[in-house]
């Protein structure tokens, strides 16, 4: 089913830069050491990623903006991720996202709408709909984003999250930055995503972030995160399936951004 949308979503993105003369599309292809997200190993094998969008802002300064979203399993087994095996080559999970953003004196809000798809993920919730709200704000040196979003569909629950970053080096083509996030669980995505009976601290997440500019609208960045999933009822579940959880989760990835 997942794969049937593509053409569609392509054709809509086609439709909105059609419509708006001022429109800017963007696109990004990453290739990633295995698929974590929020602390939960979703494919422990590499992975491609990509995504395409469209962005307009009108004259009140209002950006809106549709991307899609996609994740392709590079080999046969997901390991222990959540996704069946026998998937190589197929997009696996598909996002299509909504947003509406705006700048409010020193600080950003962007709230989004996203509706999840996934082509066969036996151990874990099904095709869902999510709706996040976003909001940066300037803590010198840093800028902390805020984000809560909440499943309005198979999880009808929470997930809490405080990101940032900072600047390490930074010269005129490339940067480095330290990026980090923590994430935090309410009781019921706590259950489906880690079989947790309450809610509680996700995960937490670290690294170093390069970004290369290679030309005004082509960007290449890399990175190396470690994870931290703090819910132990996960590994728990890993055990009981003869396999070795990891404390710790090293990834690595490449990505271009046009």
């Amino acid at each position: 089913m997942t794969a049937r949308c593509v053409p569609r979503v392509l054709a809509l993105f086609v439709l909105v830069l059609a419509s708006c003369g001022g429109a800017r599309a963007t696109s990004s292809l990453r290739v990633v050491s295995r698929y974590v997200d929020r602390g939960v190993v979703q494919v422990d094998n590499p992975v491609v990623q990509a995504s395409l969008g469209a962005s307009v802002t009108d004259e009140l300064d209002n950006r809106w903006s549709l991307q899609a979203w996609g994740n392709v399993n590079l080999t046969e087994n997901s390991g222990h991720g959540d996704f069946a095996d026998d998937q190589q080559g197929e997009v696996t999970q598909l996002d299509l996202t909504g947003s509406w953003g705006r700048s409010l004196g020193r600080t950003e809000l962007l709230l989004t709408a996203t509706r999840i798809e996934f082509e066969d993920a036996p151990r874990r919730a099904g095709s869902t709909t999510e709706l996040s709200a976003y909001w940066s704000f300037p803590v010198c040196p840093l800028t902390p984003i805020l984000g809560l979003t909440l499943d309005v569909d198979e999880i009808d629950d929470y997930y809490l999250s405080l990101e940032t970053s900072h600047p390490i080096a930074v010269e005129e083509r490339w940067r480095v930055d330290l990026f980090g996030r923590v994430g935090y669980f309410g009781d019921e995505y706590a259950r489906v995503y880690t079989g947790e009976p309450t809610g509680g601290v996700a995960d937490f997440v670290f690294g170093p972030q390069f970004e290369w500019r290679l030309s005004p609208s082509t960007r290449f960045v890399a990175d190396l995160l470690l994870h931290r999933s703090s819910e132990e009822a996960y590994r728990d579940r890993l055990r009981e399936r003869g396999l070795t959880p990891d404390n710790l989760v090293l990834t690595g990835g490449v990505v271009v951004r046009l």
